[in-house]
């Protein structure tokens, strides 16, 4: 996904009152470790990679770019120029269960994976001529569930969402966050049934050209959006009316992305992308105040990007990405400090693997697994890799976020850079759903379900 600003057609801005956040900008200690003797063992799943590698070139699968738990098994989904692949685990034995994009080699990418209403639903990144799609799968076989980018209505030279970029379950329906870069991203909702559109034009403002993440919150759904001007964050309770829960990229225009979401011990946690200072995470136990835990990359401005926060085991964990090394990283947040539970790659068979994507972090029977970029020994390229730890060797002691004093927001035009600052604001009434389009369905069963990696 390119980070140069790209032309739009700017929708017309409905009128807003903007209030400015409430944000306090101080970062916890980095390098303390959580316990004098903690460390992470991890264990490759996935030795033999994910299908064809050329060990001088490059394989078919580049990523891992999503992984979820669904029905006792691990699913991950891939990235690949000849169409997406989406592998399942076993905790023993993976199986490539569909490939080649699910038929449509178009579909080069699996963006998302989220369970909702006993099914498994993967988003993909398609053309812009044929438009992202959505994939829901029983447990039994893959079912076509929502195509062209889901506007029924769009006429053949429309361009449509590309990417279904972020999926979450929130109120008995199935949400859907796109990337249209021209007139600004759009959250669909999905009742098994019918799919409606509850926001278009990047909620209010064209910039917010994708929503990135997403994820439920105190009774409430929060998304996060790309936008080269600065990212927001928006908030529902009910799907149809949406508040602004930060904007501005949290007063730092150069956080283009809320690029990741998470929850642990009541708080609600967003994390950035930053290319030219590096990585932050801030955390909230109200959406409204919000507080810098992290900035400048963990130490280094290369460390750009956070893709997934999960907690596991009463830690916080961050998937983290470098902007030109393979070098990536995972870090963990304990609530009063943070540390390293990947540095520098991961040892197997006396190798050292490096990779400049900690791409997805998923939770499966106790234990966390990490899915990355292609990994590479030395100059050898030998694939995306999945990764399995049971958490730190030694039980660190965790610690309950104290969560920042209650502050109400007031209106204030142009608060100065330095204030503390965060943001509530309020869409106009036109979340009204308009569009409506019965999913188009094509049953059909890829599935290949022969062992070929052991772990």
């Amino acid at each position: 996904m390119t980070r140069q600003v790209i032309g739009r057609v700017l929708a017309a801005v409905a009128a807003m009152l903007i209030l400015s956040p409430v944000i306090h900008g101080r970062s916890m200690p980095i390098g303390t470790a959580i316990h004098p003797s903690a460390s992470w063992l991890w264990t490759l799943t996935t030795p033999g990679g994910f299908g064809p590698c050329d060990p001088m070139v490059g394989c078919d699968n580049v990523r891992v770019s999503s992984l979820q738990a669904y029905g006792g098994q691990l699913y991950a989904g891939t990235a690949n120029a000849l169409g997406a692949e989406i592998w399942q685990f076993n905790g023993s034995t993976w199986h490539r269960q569909v490939q080649g994009g699910l038929g449509d080699p178009q579909n080069s990418v699996i963006a998302s994976l989220a369970v909702h209403d006993g099914k498994l639903y993967a988003g993909t990144q398609q053309s812009e001529s044929a438009g992202a799609e959505v994939w829901s799968y029983d447990g039994l076989t893959w079912t076509r569930t929502l195509t062209g980018g889901f506007d029924q209505s769009a006429t053949p030279d429309q361009p449509r969402n590309t990417v279904a970029s972020a999926l979450a379950s929130f109120n008995g329906r199935l949400y859907i966050g796109t990337r249209y870069d021209y007139l600004g991203a759009q959250i669909w909702a999905y009742d098994g049934l019918t799919v409606t559109q509850v926001v278009s034009n990047g909620l209010a403002n064209a910039d917010n050209v994708a929503v990135v993440s997403m994820i439920p919150f105190a009774g409430s759904l929060y998304a996060g959006t790309l936008n080269y001007r600065g990212a927001d964050l928006w908030r529902t309770t009910d799907g149809l009316q949406w508040t602004r829960a930060m904007s501005n990229g949290f007063n730092t225009t150069a956080n283009i992305a809320v690029s990741a979401l998470g929850v642990m011990s009541n708080t609600l946690f967003a994390a950035t992308e930053n290319s030219e200072t590096g990585a932050q995470v801030w955390r909230s136990s109200d959406g409204s105040t919000w507080e810098r835990i992290l900035s400048n990359g963990f130490g280094s401005s290369h460390f750009y990007r956070v893709n997934r926060l999960v907690a596991y085991k009463g830690l916080l964990y961050a998937a983290v990405s470098h902007d030109s090394l393979p070098q990536a990283e995972v870090w963990v947040y304990n609530g009063q400090t943070w540390d390293r539970a990947v540095s520098g790659g991961l040892t197997f068979d006396g190798q050292l693997h490096t990779f400049s994507e900690a791409k997805a972090l998923a939770v499966l029977d106790d234990t966390l697994y990490l899915g990355t970029s292609e990994a590479r020994t030395g100059s050898i390229i030998v694939g995306p890799e999945v990764w399995s730890s049971n958490g730190p060797s030694a039980a660190p002691p965790t610690a309950t976020p104290t969560p920042p004093p209650a502050t109400t927001a007031t209106a204030t035009p142009s608060p100065s850079p330095s204030a503390i600052a965060s943001a509530t604001a309020t869409m106009p009434p036109a979340a009204t759903p308009t569009r409506t389009a019965t999913p188009t369905t094509l049953p059909g069963r890829f599935a290949i379900f022969l062992p070929i990696i052991t772990k």
